[in-house]
């Protein structure tokens, strides 16, 4: 049938030619951009008008998602990618949507961390609204927190400089003041040095920014900071904003804090056309930050109060195609046991395919000591290798804290097994990229991943160890409301889900051998862990 219009519309004039072309060229890649996803992702795709909230469980396909949705948009929804703004919180995340993007035929798409975003925009428009070059950026600081407390003659070392280097960040991303930072923090579960009381700490970020200011630096919570202003204040900036970006999409929002929100508030106006992607089940950086409440009321925020408006839709994406049955079970009973005043968590169905992961049941593990658990890991490690069933870069050993990770690494060593290592590092996860300074990704493949549990978002192993967790580590003993507690509960959910085929969960009894203190396990694993 095909050919037989084909052979008549040949024959017409030009431009009817022309137009057939085109219709059919947008309904083939309108085909080709929807074929091979699930109805939940396909519906989100083709969400491209309004407000929407797309709520992906671990390992739902997310990024598949919303690549496709912005480029059924362009292909088929009459998008100019240029008026694309797309932004996530690591510069890893957003090179790999912006590769997605262009094998899926979308070029000239804007796709940026917040910070990045913010940083273009005020190098264009600085000169326009100062008319001199733009400040520029600070990526440490450091020097200047030493410089400060030297004025006010306070001794610090490294440690307490990344600290309060930490806690500026904090403040700023939660909209903190130095001013208002003493008042405002003494009421939050922030834990201090006692040599650097909250007053050392709020006198130190006022300096802080006086020396910075003085230097004619911004940090990176600044770039932001500065683009609000702009927006807020100079209309002629606020309308070339508005112009340039028609469509914004934000990636683990989830994640965003006050400060990304507010700028995000600025992006976009009286403009309705945004669609936000996240899981409030993995908000995991709230110590920076973060805040899964924009997410939960996104719904209401945008509820339709005029008949002309369209309203807010909410698509949840519930298949998991990373982990085995046994593994999504697992993740959603922890969940399922979560304290009272929790949002209610998507409950995931895994789509792994068999045929590439066959299911084992998830290994309980209980040992002596730390030293027995570290030695029994490096030789499950070993023999899983020798069966020829795993390669090397299959594995990944996982703690709550860093220094869990030492007895991990001289079992290792004793094995010769290579490994790398990912500690977290109390720096914003939308600062920087936790993987940043680490091997390359072929060093990666070809060894055993030691990591925190906080540095392995958006990961994923064949073989996952899911190790020292006794109550006091998962949770954390100075996890102490239950929001803090919550929050921890939502970290071992993302361990969990970091496992595609395997999973091993383990605790010892003591820290090391004769001690006098005995551990429990985590509280997290009560009736899911196997009577013996």
């Amino acid at each position: 049938m095909r050919g037989v219009i084909h052979k008549t519309c040949t024959n017409l004039p030009l431009v009817l030619w022309l137009w057939y072309n085109k219709v059919v060229e947008q309904k083939q890649a309108k085909m080709d951009i929807l074929d091979f996803l699930d109805p939940e992702q396909r519906q989100a795709a083709e969400a491209i008008e309004g407000p929407v909230a797309i709520v992906a469980g671990a390992g739902t396909g997310k990024t598949r998602t919303i690549t496709h949705r912005i480029a059924y948009g362009c292909h088929a929804g009459g998008w100019n990618p240029n008026e694309v703004l797309a932004v996530t919180f690591t510069s890893k995340a957003a090179r790999e949507m912006r590769e997605r993007l262009e094998t899926l035929g979308v070029s000239g798409a804007n796709v940026f961390t917040f910070h990045a975003a913010a940083l273009k925009q005020m190098q264009l428009f600085w000169p326009k609204v100062v008319g001199t070059l733009p400040p520029k950026l600070e990526t440490n600081k450091l020097v200047h927190v030493y410089d400060a407390a030297k004025v006010h003659e306070v001794e610090i070392n490294l440690s307490d400089a990344r600290f309060i280097s930490d806690e500026i960040s904090f403040a700023k991303v939660s909209l903190i003041s130095a001013q208002e930072y003493e008042d405002m923090v003494k009421n939050m579960n922030r834990i201090f040095p006692e040599h650097l009381p909250i007053r050392v700490v709020a006198k130190l970020y006022e300096e802080y920014d006086n020396i910075k200011s003085k230097r004619g630096l911004v940090d990176f919570e600044d770039i932001i900071l500065v683009m609000i202003h702009m927006i807020s204040t100079k209309k002629r900036v606020a309308e070339e904003i508005h112009k340039m970006y028609k469509h914004i999409i934000v990636d683990e929002y989830q994640d965003v804090s006050p400060l990304a929100q507010s700028l995000l508030n600025c992006w976009l106006g009286s403009s309705r056309e945004i669609c936000v992607v996240g899981d409030p089940s993995q908000t995991i950086y709230s110590f920076t930050g973060a805040n899964p409440k924009y997410l939960l009321d996104f719904e209401r925020k945008y509820k339709a109060k005029q008949a002309d408006l369209v309203t807010a839709k909410r698509i949840e994406l519930i298949r998991d195609y990373r982990s085995t049955d046994p593994i999504v079970q697992l993740a959603n009973n922890i969940l399922k046991l979560r304290g009272s005043g929790s949002f209610p968590p998507l409950k995931l169905v895994s789509a792994a395919p068999s045929k590439n992961l066959k299911p084992f049941p998830v290994e309980y593990n209980e040992y002596f000591d730390d030293q027995a658990e570290a030695k029994a890991v490096a030789q499950k490690i070993e023999e899983l290798i020798k069966s020829g069933q795993y390669s090397i870069g299959d594995f990944a050993i996982l703690t709550r804290i860093n220094v869990q990770l030492d007895a991990f690494e001289t079992a290792l060593k004793n094995k010769k097994i290579a490994y790398t290592l990912k500690k977290s590092k109390n720096a914003l996860i939308n600062e920087a990229d936790y993987s940043s300074g680490e091997k390359s990704e072929e060093g990666i493949a070809n060894r055993v991943t030691l990591a925190s549990l906080h540095s392995t978002k958006g990961l994923e192993f064949t073989c996952v160890f899911l190790c020292g967790l006794s109550d006091g580590n998962m949770p954390i003993s100075r996890a102490r409301t239950q929001e803090d507690i919550e929050e921890e509960r939502r970290l071992l959910y993302v361990g969990v889900t970091r496992a595609k085929q395997r999973l091993f969960m383990s605790f010892a009894r003591q820290k090391v051998s004769g001690s006098a203190r005995t551990r429990q396990r985590s509280r997290f694993l009560d009736r899911i862990w196997p009577a013996r």
